[in-house]
């Protein structure tokens, strides 16, 4: 039996959201793949039109880590690209990086790689990191190739890095992961003519966890009624 600091408190999607998950969102905590891949589902179907739905695609971290496997083995490469057969329509990936390796779980920074597979290759894979000295290119770099490999051709690709608020802290990575992804798709959908510095800039990340846990329990109170 689960103990109650861990009762799952909201079902959204493919994620089960617990109590302990909640308390991450607290100031100081290192978001984990959870709250990633839930908050990454939420924009998916608030701000990607409808008709356009399956053209984009939020890659959670469970997926970027088998992606990031695929590098390892024939069985394993060709295993993906049985995965990845039901994205090829995709215009465009947002990608949660992790710097874990690839047979772990875990890992200390968070970053977005956006992959266009039907752009040409100097602007296919840009990278957007909140650390100083953007610690997951190489990360960034396996992933973007291995895509690239499938979807598109096998000549390496040189992976973007783009200009992105950087963190003041070392815990807030994977905030800002996610307030790029959601200003990025805004961007392409909503406000075209914006910045990512302002639709992603410092107020915006220092309200994003506020806003992701009252998305939460919002969600809750409406599932119990």
């Amino acid at each position: 039996m689960a103990s109650k600091k861990d009762e799952i408190i909201l079902s959204y999607e493919d994620v089960l959201l617990r109590k302990s998950d909640l308390e991450l969102l607290n100031p100081g905590n290192w978001l984990n793949d959870n709250l990633i891949s839930f908050w990454f589902s939420y924009l998916q179907n608030q701000l990607i039109p409808t008709q356009l739905f399956t053209a984009y695609c939020c890659l959670c971290p469970e997926l970027s880590q088998i992606i990031k496997s695929a590098q390892q083995s024939t069985d394993m490469f060709n295993e993906l690209k049985q995965i990845l057969s039901d994205y090829e329509d995709k215009n465009v990936f947002f990608v949660a990086i992790n710097d874990c390796d690839y047979s772990q779980f875990g890992g200390s920074h968070w970053s977005l790689l956006v992959f266009k597979p039907h752009c040409d290759q100097q602007s296919r894979a840009k990278h957007y990191d909140s650390g100083v000295n953007s610690a997951n290119i190489r990360d960034a770099e396996i992933i973007a190739n291995i895509l690239n490999r499938i979807l598109c051709d096998d000549n390496p690709i040189n992976v973007t890095q783009e200009n992105c608020i950087k963190q003041i802290n070392g815990y807030d990575c994977g905030i800002h992961l996610l307030a790029n992804c959601e200003a990025l798709i805004r961007m392409l959908f909503i406000d075209e003519n914006s910045a990512l510095s302002k639709l992603a800039s410092l107020r915006v990340i220092e309200n994003k966890r506020n806003e992701i846990k009252n998305t939460i329990l919002e969600l809750k109170s409406k599932d119990e009624i």
